[in-house]
């Protein structure tokens, strides 16, 4: 079922999705396009990447597949192995179970931020993985993933030096947002850590230990993995929703309102529309993936945003930022409806 949320403009959300913090880039950027990828590493969703090492099995960021925020797995993370711009040679696949590290969920412990997709059914086609391998203490490392600041749905690569320090594995191969979740790839056939986290010395990745391993062989036989490391999430819809919000604008008055609004498309590209809602019309406005907006609307009486010295400024009129709320996709609605000024 798709969530629908009403929320009136005199609450202003300031929660939004989370994410790791966004990766570093080094001086010259030197990401080259994927064009040789294994077809086991793919997209997942929008925002991030895996890969598989089973037929069903994929590895990946936990962040990517749980939202700290919300304590709760996200609903939407397909994996898409593969990839290249729109066509998924091997298809797309939902997830039956997400296994994420204890630590990571409850104390929000940074160096545990990994996790296991038990996809719903097995990807064909593919019958060569790369194997998991406890993190060496330095090694040359090739990291491919799908960034966020390139075309969508390609895959980017950079190779460069690793070694663990303070339970991480650091390097500062070139990586942006969208690339979390990557294999840290060693010898182009073992997984030696997972890409997550970025600093202002060096981009970090999760390390392979006895923990993770383990988990991985007895998700393998398709056994419960060992509940004081783990925490598992179960799911039985295999419905493919859309990767995106729609939000609505509401007028619940009398009069005509005059709208204003300004967000970001699917291509993260800003956006500015100017539209008039009837009076009691409710109106689907844009789709978006980002989860900020800013908002403006009039009419022969009122305005919105009334307090100036907290709007942000758009040539030189008021608007007032917003934030959807939640940890999925959905629909949103807002209710023009309260916190007017009078002209």
């Amino acid at each position: 079922m798709k969530l629908v949320v009403m929320i009136f403009v005199c609450t202003f959300l300031f929660s939004q999705r989370t994410f790791a913090q966004q990766k570093r880039v080094f001086d010259l950027d030197t990401r080259v396009r994927a064009t040789d990828m294994s077809p086991t590493i793919g997209h997942i969703g929008t925002y991030c990447t895996g890969t598989l090492v089973a037929p069903d099995i994929v590895i990946t960021a936990a962040h990517c597949v749980y939202s700290q925020k919300y304590k709760q797995a996200l609903k939407s993370p397909y994996f898409r192995p593969g990839r290249d711009g729109d066509t998924y040679s091997f298809g797309q696949f939902h997830w039956r179970k997400i296994v994420v590290a204890r630590a990571y969920a409850q104390d929000k412990e940074k160096s545990k931020d990994i996790a296991f997709i038990k996809l719903h059914r097995k990807v064909k086609g593919i019958h060569s993985f790369f194997t998991l391998k406890p993190s060496p203490k330095s090694s040359h490392i090739k990291i491919t993933g799908y960034p966020k600041d390139r075309e969508y749905g390609t895959s980017w690569s950079d190779e460069c030096e690793a070694s663990v320090k303070d339970d991480f594995l650091e390097y500062q191969c070139d990586t942006t947002g969208g690339m979390s979740g990557s294999s840290i790839i060693q010898d182009q056939k073992h997984i030696i850590g997972i890409h997550a986290l970025g600093g202002e010395d060096a981009n970090k990745g999760m390390i392979i230990d006895d923990s993770v391993l383990k988990a991985f062989s007895r998700l393998k036989k398709s056994h419960p993995v060992d509940s004081n490391d783990w925490i598992t999430y179960f799911n039985n819809d295999f419905t493919f929703y859309d990767e995106f919000d729609r939000v609505f604008l509401v007028n619940p008055s009398k009069s005509k309102l005059d709208v204003a609004v300004i967000y970001y498309d699917f291509n993260r590209e800003e956006k500015r529309l100017k539209l008039s809602l009837s009076p009691f019309e409710k109106k689907e406005v844009f789709k978006t993936r980002r989860s900020k907006f800013y908002l403006r609307y009039q009419s022969s009486q009122t305005v919105f945003p009334q307090d100036e010295a907290k709007c942000e400024k758009f040539d030189g009129k008021c608007f007032k930022k917003f934030t959807i709320k939640g940890a999925d996709w959905g629909h949103y609605e807002f209710s023009l409806d309260f916190g007017a000024k009078s002209l």
